[in-house]
């Protein structure tokens, strides 16, 4: 119980916390009372995926490379992809008598959570700038199961060249894609770049953060928008939807529950089982990237999808909404959880 209470006092959760909850209430209350239209959504949208998240992508490359934390973090790439394969099929042999169309976006809408707009946040807001490349690792994945596979299941197309090459654009061009390759590429050669001395210290002349203070600063503070904007847009979603419609809906409290609460608890007990067995070795920000990543509520661009393509677009609004509230509980159960996980013997 010391334990426990400890934890439930640690500065930085509690902060982490409280800042989510102030600026969704915020972003609720201006779409609610239509203080913010959708045009104001769409510049909100805009800061966060082309300035703020690109931002936050490539800072967080700038640190030193280690051989060491870099086989951690292909571990968390190699992690994410079989998460992701594991419970979309999971998914699909959950609801087998649905039919082949509803099963396979019910096992999206299980699966596939908000990792940029909630989990990259919070996991920022706790843990700070040196977690993000973890995140990073998790991002790549995310990007391609939401871009090409998921853009396909909810548009019902059928899988060809054009539509890999037109999903593959979708992602190649990402200005956060395009950031975070651009910073993988500096973090994994900065060793053998051409090197400038700095305080007695040699950097690579792409380490902007040593080489040009003054232009990465400009960075800096941008990344920093990124937790108050995406969580506005977080609270402008709840604000668009119907709590009533939603709390009727038992298929989708049902998928909420799965999504926020069960599928975080497996990632959380199968990393557990393969640290206990020594088949990996994680660290604390490995393990809370994976764990918290795959409890965020419903990705705001599978519902998205499922409203352009008017595939399950009630449930899923409802179950975006659902899900979104869940996460102000889940959240510090499953932060909980990781503290304590990571008090045991085996890490």
């Amino acid at each position: 119980m010391e334990a426990i209470f400890s934890i439930l006092k640690d500065e930085q959760f509690l902060s982490a916390i409280f800042i989510s909850l102030a600026f969704i209430l915020l972003g609720f209350l201006f779409s609610h009372y239509q203080i913010m239209n959708r045009d104001g959504k769409k510049v909100i949208s805009f800061l966060t995926l082309k300035i703020a998240l690109p931002a936050m992508a490539f800072t967080s490359f700038m640190t030193d490379f280690h051989t060491e934390t870099f086989l951690e973090h292909l571990i968390v790439l190699v992690l994410s992809i079989l998460f992701y394969i594991f419970f979309l099929v999971l998914g699909q042999l959950f609801f087998l008598r649905k039919g082949k169309e509803k099963r396979r976006v019910y096992s999206i809408l299980m699966t596939v959570g908000q990792f940029t707009f909630f989990s990259i946040p919070v996991l920022l807001a706790i843990y700070g700038g040196e977690i993000m490349i973890y995140a990073n690792m998790v991002t790549i994945v995310f990007r391609f199961i939401l871009y090409i596979y998921c853009y396909l299941v909810m548009s019902k197309l059928q899988f060809n060249t054009q539509n890999l090459k037109s999903s593959l654009r979708q992602i190649i061009l990402n200005p956060i894609m395009i950031a975070m390759l651009i910073g993988l590429l500096v973090w994994l050669t900065q060793n053998i770049a051409p090197q400038v001395t700095i305080h007695q210290n040699n950097y690579s002349i792409f380490r902007i953060d040593q080489t040009l203070p003054a232009i990465y600063q400009v960075l800096d503070v941008a990344k920093c928008l990124t937790t108050p904007l995406a969580m506005i847009l977080v609270g402008s979603v709840l604000g668009e939807e119907k709590l009533r419609d939603a709390v009727k809906n038992k298929m989708a409290w049902l998928l909420a529950f799965f999504r926020t609460f069960f599928v975080p608890l497996i990632v959380l007990l199968i990393l557990l089982l393969l640290q206990a067995i020594q088949m990996i070795h994680l660290s604390s920000f490995s393990l809370a990237t994976l764990v918290i990543g795959f409890g965020a509520p419903l990705s705001v661009v599978v519902n998205t999808y499922a409203s352009q393509f008017d595939t399950e677009a009630s449930l899923s609004s409802q179950m975006c909404l659902l899900s979104t509230l869940m996460c102000l509980i889940s959240f510090p159960i499953i932060y909980l959880l990781i503290q304590l996980a990571l008090q045991l013997p085996i890490f």
